[in-house]
């Protein structure tokens, strides 16, 4: 590896063997800008360079001016190109600017070049940082599944999935993923969202022997599709999801929050039950700041302790 300037017009921008999706924002750059951090290159000729790392900020420069000169780190023609990935990948993971979809899209890129079918070894310690626990991923099927989530999952943030998620995605029918994508849009949910929702989707389709195409007829969802602004979208979604899949345990939780509203309790007073319904009692919380506020909380609860409400909200526990 050797250091020196390079004009940016000797870069050949239509390679892209080392292209891994940034999460990061894009860069403006101007007369004021400097290159702080070497592109990293390898040499394709004496004339013309690869890019290995570097690609927002090199593209940026070009777009500005394709006659100036950058600060590159280049590697030789002849160096192994799973050892210069190798250092790409874990560059990007040092800077936490590696997701799982980028490796493995990279992955795939890298072995289709050099006409391999599994991870080379240098790569495992990345494979494990990314929880990736397969030593030995099989190129075509990997290929054929990324292109599957990719076209049909708009309503996933798919560069902030892990693994498990993406393996997941992978392994669902084509059919349901468009479902899926009718049903959330472009929400990019992720993490904890996207598993609850999608495990609430399977349960309702077990549960009722119906395809996920087939709960988007429902009437409740269908409006919520039609009505609903895409960022209440999710939340909607998910209370006629869970009125779906437990509809005893909803009409308790409605018929409780209407009971409750009903007393017109103070502020202070709060009631609460268990979330499933499954004690077999009430607590009652009441906070007071003086001894006058705290008789005038009790002398309310008193009052409602006879009330229909009351005698209600135990009926239903």
């Amino acid at each position: 590896m050797i250091y020196k300037n390079i004009v940016i017009s000797q870069i050949d921008f239509d390679d892209h063997l080392f292209f891994l999706a940034n999460q990061h924002a894009g860069i403006h750059w101007d007369q004021d800008s400097q290159v702080f951090n070497p592109v990293w290159l390898q040499e394709i000729s004496p004339e013309k360079f690869r890019i290995i790392d570097g690609f927002i900020i090199a593209n940026a420069i070009r777009e500005f001016n394709h006659n100036i000169s950058v600060p590159a780190l280049i590697f030789n023609k002849d160096a192994s190109l799973v050892e210069i990935w190798q250092k790409r990948g874990l560059k990007r993971l040092n800077e936490q600017n590696l997701s799982v979809l980028a490796f493995l899209e990279g992955l795939i890129n890298i072995l289709e070049y050099l006409n391999i079918e599994t991870v080379p070894s240098e790569f495992l310690i990345l494979t494990q940082e990314l929880g990736i626990t397969e030593k030995h991923i099989k190129l075509i099927p990997l290929k054929k599944d990324l292109n599957k989530i990719k076209q049909n999952c708009s309503f996933a943030d798919l560069y902030s999935l892990n693994y498990k998620d993406i393996t997941d995605l992978s392994s669902r029918k084509k059919e349901d993923l468009q479902s899926l994508s009718c049903l959330f849009g472009e929400l990019n949910i992720k993490g904890n969202k996207l598993n609850s929702i999608i495990q609430m989707v399977d349960d309702l389709s077990k549960g009722y022997n119906l395809s996920i195409k087939d709960l988007l007829n429902n009437a409740e969802i269908t409006a919520i599709l039609e009505a609903t602004p895409l960022h209440q979208r999710y939340k909607q979604l998910k209370i006629i999801l869970s009125s779906l899949r437990w509809p005893t345990l909803t009409a308790l939780k409605k018929d409780w929050a209407i009971t409750i509203k009903k007393l017109k309790l103070p502020k202070q007073i709060t009631i609460t039950i268990d979330p499933f319904f499954e004690a077999d009692e009430i607590e009652f919380k009441f906070n007071a700041s003086s001894a006058g506020e705290y008789k005038m909380l009790l002398d309310n609860l008193r009052e409602k302790a006879e009330s229909q409400e009351i005698h209600h909200l135990f009926k239903l526990i």
